[in-house]
């Protein structure tokens, strides 16, 4: 058996220690690898949470400006969401710029309808289980529980005046008189 030589003529070892070595690396450079693209994958869901977060209360506000912007006694819910880019009731009344779409649902929100058939809040569309657990807005601690995005909704309720409420009026003579109101 002839025995391997190097280039100055003495004898190569051959233990293999180079292949294992780049077998070594290569399997590093992986796991490098993977760490960070689930490190940039986490990121990005993150960065698509507070997205979704900011564009639900951007409509939320959107649908509270325009119910409030109705006349007294004749407020009412928005019919579609472009009626937000375009107030019919009111020439040159705008109350978003742009309509947002949902960024973790595809585009399409799911709209949630109020009592007078228009559009109270939206929220949504993905089955999705929400990594956000904590450290919501003021008002939106209530999504802490949500087991889904879909749960995040974004409505606007407007206040209600309890039937039955005591009002104080004064009449010309300087005297009080308690009227009952009703809704």
């Amino acid at each position: 058996m002839k025995t391997k030589t190097s280039p100055v003529g003495k004898p190569a070892k051959q233990c293999g220690y180079t292949y294992v070595t780049a077998l070594v690396a290569i399997a590093l450079v992986m796991i490098a690898a993977a760490t960070g693209a689930e490190l940039t994958s986490s990121a990005a869901w993150r960065e698509r949470e507070q997205e979704l977060l900011f564009r639900g209360q951007a409509m939320q506000r959107a649908i509270q400006r325009y119910y409030e912007a109705g006349p007294p006694g004749a407020k009412y819910y928005p019919r579609s969401l472009e009626d937000l880019l375009s107030d019919p009731r009111y020439p040159n009344r705008h109350y978003l710029r742009t309509l947002y779409f949902d960024p973790l649902g595809g585009g399409a929100w799911t709209l949630l309808r109020a009592p007078d058939g228009g559009i109270a809040g939206v929220a949504s569309a993905s089955a999705s289980a929400p990594r956000k657990k904590a450290h919501f807005p003021p008002g939106l601690e209530h999504l802490a529980e949500a087991r889904s995005y879909a749960e995040w909704e974004f409505k606007y309720v407007r206040p209600s005046i309890p039937v039955g409420t005591l009002r104080n009026s004064h009449n010309a003579n300087g005297g009080g008189a308690t009227a009952i109101t009703t809704q």
